[in-house]
């Protein structure tokens, strides 16, 4: 209720600086094989797995209480520090397909990626948060085709897994875009 924070001094969230930063490091890896079986069709798979070092994370500070300023408030220290590390690996599949030689093209992908980001204790949890917002599963297929009078039709259909964040928990959906031009 609005009623629990009523007369509560506000908070300031300080962002603190530091010259113990130091750059982000990561190590990739990649292999993929892309195949045109006939003139037509072009096939790529990739798979990857990175690892992640001296990534950045909030670290949060003690609070303070200023009662000398005007107005009351509660300072938040905030500070970055390269307290995060983890890695990510998955793969993608694409193909691209052109139908006769009247312009019609389809083309497919699915990409599937895993995250696990950890941080050491004391820091802000935000390696959850970021697993959490990049979907597991996405996909898509997509057809152009050219009609007569100089007509275009385009349509896309996609899914895009569940984004359990926190902060923006979103289910999986289904979308679909048509296009007539």
């Amino acid at each position: 209720p609005d009623s629990l924070f009523a007369g509560s001094p506000p908070v300031r969230v300080l962002g603190v600086g530091g010259s113990d930063l130091v750059t982000e490091k990561l190590h990739a890896f990649e292999l993929g094989y892309r195949l045109r079986p006939t003139e037509d069709l072009f096939l790529d798979l990739a798979g990857f797995y990175n690892e992640y070092t001296d990534l950045r994370a909030g670290k949060i500070g003690d609070l303070v209480l200023r009662i000398n300023a005007d107005p009351l408030h509660v300072e938040l220290p905030f500070a970055a520090a390269n307290q995060m590390e983890g890695t990510t690996y998955g793969f993608e599949l694409a193909a691209d397909w052109r139908l006769g030689k009247e312009g019609w093209r389809l083309r497919a992908g699915y990409t599937y990626l895993h995250m696990e980001l950890r941080v050491e204790p004391g820091i802000l949890e935000l390696a959850e948060t970021a697993s959490d917002e990049s979907p597991d599963h996405q996909f898509f297929l997509r057809s152009s085709m050219n009609l007569p009078g100089a007509l275009q039709m385009d349509w896309n259909v996609r899914y895009v897994d569940h984004l359990p964040a926190p902060t923006q928990s979103i289910d999986r959906f289904f979308g679909l875009d048509v296009r007539l031009g």
